[in-house]
């Protein structure tokens, strides 16, 4: 499956997070970053970031692609915006979504509740453009 997913940040640098709805067939009650899903046909990995973006939360504002990752066999293109626009999740995707400092989306993913594809992205995010370092 080829999935495109957009990290979101606001000015203070924090993340913006969900909790995924009970009732997803893929990872129910795990926590994801930003926006995304799967590409449809005939749609660049661009295209379906902002498609996902904008059915997801509501927002319309440009994206920078960051790179490719391979999760099992998934094929993740992943990107990056900033907002401080209001966000307007879409209430069927999640039960719960807000914004997250670093110090506690990296929690989540330490403690095992993040998606394990977006454990995967997130730290490859965090270590190449943030200069993280995880043992």
């Amino acid at each position: 499956m080829e999935l495109a997913i957009v990290i979101v940040k606001n000015s203070r640098n924090w993340f913006f997070v969900h909790k995924r709805s009970p009732d997803k067939k893929r990872f129910p009650n795990l926590y994801g970053i930003g926006a995304g899903g799967k590409i449809k046909i005939g749609e660049s990995p661009e295209f379906a970031a902002k498609r996902e973006l904008k059915e997801e939360l509501g927002l319309q504002t440009p994206i920078k692609f960051l790179f490719v990752w391979k999760y099992k066999n998934d094929l993740i293109s992943v990107f990056f915006a900033t907002s401080d626009k209001i966000i307007k999740p879409c209430k069927k995707e999640f039960s719960w979504s807000g914004w997250l400092s670093t110090e506690e989306t990296d929690n989540l993913m330490v403690k095992k509740k993040m998606c394990p594809d977006t454990e995967m992205f997130y730290k490859k995010y965090r270590i190449e453009f943030e200069g993280a370092c995880f043992e």
